[in-house]
């Protein structure tokens, strides 16, 4: 089929692949291929001998099994076309269609026949003759080991009868024995869809698919998938709108086995959207529409890599049609899928943050607060109003608006907190009923085990804490730990998906078996009890937010416990026997509670629209060891002559400065040599030099003066509220040490296991800091920061050397005009051999010279360096 349909396709001469091909687009292109060779003089353009010849075996009254007696086909060939072929060219017509492997020929000696060298090609054929022939199509349908035995004929008659008598297969089924072929007939209806030329939805459509097509599960499945592929076609009648129809009819669980569940492992899905994130300006908007529904749905998907990734691809949808965001916004504000909310909110704001001011995502500010804030209560599910959050407070940021005064009921969410909180002998009382019901080791009990185990924290009583319990859940109730105890917030949430969310008829074979069915799949497949816990999670630290702000408790105690005294002139405390008196405690409420909350969850950044690290402009060749290696000397510090290359650098008529490098270069000639540099430069008053001096080895890792943000958004990387919160954090940590300072680069970074659409690892991209942005008013652009047309700064990357140069003069005006010091904080590793030297030091740059400060150095033998520290 595979090679019929790639010389279909050729003989087509199609330039672009498109979404759908009838059986007539492969078969017939395949054939008038093949009739050009036999009729190699073109003597017969216009007749279509070889139909003629194909049309007339299957039609034989012995035609049988897909096979005929050779000397009745040569007769019904040659009958075929002798009135239009001259007598040579018929009779030979048979054994050129034998040579050419649209037939073969079987002799045993008492049997000589031929038969269809593709099968497929043979059940073309037979069905084309069907076509024409609907009264043989009644009686195979009247007889169910017909119908078995023409079963392929009948799937491409399925799409044929459509296109070429305008009715569907079913029918010409009778009413009263439909029901001993439904199963079949549903699947050659399915099988159709994705080969047909023209698709008409009427009652009689309608009806066969609500009340047939739906008895079979896989089918069904199978008929969503198929209108997944069907949203390329612009007005298609099972299209985007179709679909959606469809599943928001359903009630959840309903949808998340028939939908979710079916989409879990689709190949077909995820090559869609990975040819829309490269390819959405070939769209039209009808088709953009189509797509944004389907992978609006597919946010439902337990496979995290196709719902990370249609979260991206929305974003790009979005940005490339902004009228679409009122759209989606309206068709899925009220859907009751929390995970479907919870990434359609981020992929808009994750358009937003590229359209700043648009008015088509400004119109539905409002609507969005009153929706998610300003009902009976909140809504209560932590990421939607994370998003919500951080879609306003964009907004606001563009018009300067006070987001307090405009959006107040932000800072004063609500919601009622659960009616009870079960017991973990309700939890092994509610196991018990459901092994009951489903049996000893039926699935359903291993679903409800492995969710009671998997939210099982250390205060259990009768299980060993699962992984998600401890290191998920608990990490994340951490606040929470000092006003209630953790097992019975997750006895909340276990409770609740046992008893209202999961559907142990449906999810359970799933649940059970995913782990095998995901073998060899580079992505994580969540259990739907998984998805339900988050969820849970999800929803509680709204009620919790809401319900017990966090804080923390600071005791005093009386000294009567305490015996003190005099050593070497510094006061200290000896603890005695007697146990200290609290005399008073003082609770202190977290103001940034629900921001520190919002830093700590997140899973994808629908802002940053890359499959890799961006692709940056420049990669100029600053190779630290470039010229010999034998001189390279662990003593000496020829080191720092190598660096010096790459500390000022000459391009296009400017000088500029490295202010960031990051490198680890491993080079074998002869000699193994490995070198880590580390460095980053920073601002400092100048009245506050020394003190940086004495302190700066304190600052982050190593004393290198730069930040690294991991929770935060890379588009809206220096406005939203969370990169403001996490920058505070980090300056209060370094006044700490009394080292004030302004770093020059902000790093970025996500991981990969926060999201499965990225094809590295992990994104680290440096990037300049909010107070030169702001000040020299720049743009950011393919690794370059410019001022108009004025190259200010830009990354360079050149194989494992990621380094920031920035305009050396520039830099220089702004650090004399504010009175700052511009100082490079470095740490280097150099080994060679099993020998190593370590290095921190200080640059002070002036306009005309760099200044060395070393503060340590450090030498020894690879072997013994860990023992030794």
């Amino acid at each position: 089929m595979l090679k019929m349909a790639c010389e279909g396709i050729k003989y087509h001469n199609d330039n672009q692949l498109k979404s759908i091909y009838s059986y007539e687009d492969i078969f017939e292109g395949y054939l008038n291929n093949i009739k050009e060779i036999i009729d190699e003089d073109g003597l017969y353009p216009r007749f279509n001998f070889l139909e003629k010849a194909l049309l007339a075996i299957v039609s034989h009254s012995n035609y049988m099994y897909g096979q005929l007696d050779y000397v009745e086909a040569y007769k019904s060939v040659y009958d075929a076309v002798c009135n239009r072929c001259d007598d040579l060219f018929s009779k030979r017509l048979l054994d050129s269609l034998i040579e050419n492997n649209i037939l073969s020929y079987y002799d045993d000696g008492d049997v000589q026949n031929i038969y269809f060298s593709y099968e497929k090609l043979g059940d073309y054929f037979f069905a084309k003759y069907l076509v024409e022939n609907v009264d043989l199509v009644e009686n195979i349908l009247s007889d169910v080991r017909e119908v078995e035995e023409n079963k392929g004929s009948l799937n491409i008659l399925g799409a044929l009868l459509p296109d070429k008598k305008g009715m569907e297969l079913f029918e010409l089924v009778d009413r009263d024995y439909i029901s001993k072929i439904e199963r079949i007939i549903s699947e050659v209806f399915v099988n159709s869809l994705l080969w047909r030329n023209h698709f008409t939805l009427n009652k009689k459509t309608e009806f066969f698919i609500d009340n047939y097509l739906f008895k079979f599960t896989e089918l069904i499945r199978y008929f969503f998938k198929s209108l997944i592929k069907m949203s390329f076609e612009d007005n298609h009648s099972l299209n985007g709108k179709y679909l959606y129809d469809k599943l928001i009819s359903m009630e959840l669980k309903e949808r998340e086995y028939l939908w979710s569940i079916g989409i879990y492992n689709d190949d077909s899905l995820l090559h869609i959207l990975d040819w829309t994130w490269e390819n959405v300006d070939m769209l039209n908007i009808q088709q953009k529409q189509n797509f944004l529904i389907v992978f609006a749905w597919s946010l439902s998907s337990s496979n995290m890599k196709i719902r990370d990734t249609s979260t991206k691809v929305i974003s790009i949808l979005l940005i490339s049609a902004p009228s679409l965001i009122k759209k989606l916004f309206e068709l899925f504000k009220n859907v009751d899928d929390d995970y479907i909310l919870e990434r359609m909110y981020a992929s808009i704001y994750g358009a937003i943050t590229y359209l700043e001011n648009d008015k088509s995502w400004s119109d539905i500010i409002y609507e969005l607060y009153e929706k998610i804030y300003c009902g009976k209560e909140t809504y209560p599910n932590i990421q939607i109003r994370k998003y919500c959050y951080l879609i306003i407070d964009y907004y606001c940021n563009i018009h300067e608006y006070n987001m307090k005064k405009e959006f107040p009921k932000i800072f004063n969410t609500k919601s009622v907190w659960y009616d009870y909180a079960p017991s973990e002998d309700d939890i092994e009382n509610l196991e018990k009923s459901i092994s009951e019901r489903y049996g000893e080791k039926s699935s359903a009990e291993f679903s409800c085990t492995t969710i009671i185990s998997s939210m099982a924290t250390e205060e259990s009583k009768y299980r060993m804490y699962g992984d998600f319990g401890r290191y998920v859940f608990s990490s994340i109730i951490y606040p929470w730990k000092n006003q209630l105890n953790e097992q019975e917030l997750s006895n909340i949430i276990t409770s609740e998906i046992l008893k209202e969310k999961y559907d142990f008829d449906n999810f359970s074979d799933f649940d059970m078996h995913k782990i095998k069915r995901s073998i060899g799949k580079n992505t994580e497949i969540e259990r739907i009890g998984k998805k339900y816990q988050w969820i849970g999670i999800h929803r509680m630290l709204a009620r919790l937010v809401d319900n017990y702000p966090p804080y923390t408790v600071e005791y005093s105690y009386s000294d009567d416990g305490m015996e003190k005294i005099d050593f070497e002139n510094e006061e200290l405390y000896l603890e005695t026997l007697k146990e200290p008196e609290i005399i008073g405690e003082t609770k202190r409420y977290n103001d940034f509670s629900t921001i520190d909350l919002y830093a700590s969850i997140n899973t994808v950044d629908p802002t940053y629209l890359n499959k890799r690290k961006i692709k940056n402009k420049y990669s100029l060749d600053i190779s630290l060891f470039k010229h010999t290696f034998s001189e390279v000397n662990i003593e000496t510090n020829i080191i720092n002559e190598h660096l010096n290359r790459t500390r000022i650098i000459d391009y296009d008529g400017k000088q500029y400065l490295n202010v960031y490098t990051f490198a680890n270069q491993r080079l074998q000639k002869g000699v193994d040599i490995k070198l880590s540099w580390s460095m980053s430069g920073c601002l400092v008053k100048e009245e506050d030099v020394e003190t940086f001096y004495k302190n700066y080895r304190h600052i982050n890792n190593n004393g290198i003066p730069y930040s690294e943000f991991r929770n935060c958004y890379f588009k809206d990387f220096s406005k939203s509220a969370i990169f403001k919160r996490l920058k505070s954090q980090n300056n209060e940590d370094n006044m700490c040490y009394h080292v004030s300072h302004i770093p020059i680069i902000e790093e970025y970074i996500w991981d990969k296991y926060r999201d499965e659409s990225i094809i590295e690892e992990s994104i680290n991209i440096p990037l300049l800091s909010e107070e030169l942005v702001k000040y020299f008013d720049l743009n950011f652009q393919n690794g370059c920061w410019t001022n108009g047309d004025s190259l200010v700064a830009f990354i360079n990357q050149y194989e494992n050397v990621t380094s920031v140069f920035i305009d050396f003069k520039l830099i220089s005006d702004f650090t004399n005009m504010k009175g700052y010091k511009l100082l490079l904080g470095e740490y280097f590793e150099l080994r060679k051999n099993r020998e190593y030297k370590e290095v921190w030091q200080l640059l002070n740059i002036d306009s005309d010279s760099i200044n060395f400060y070393i503060s340590d150095e450090r030498y020894g033998v690879l072997f013994n360096r860990y023992f030794e520290e």
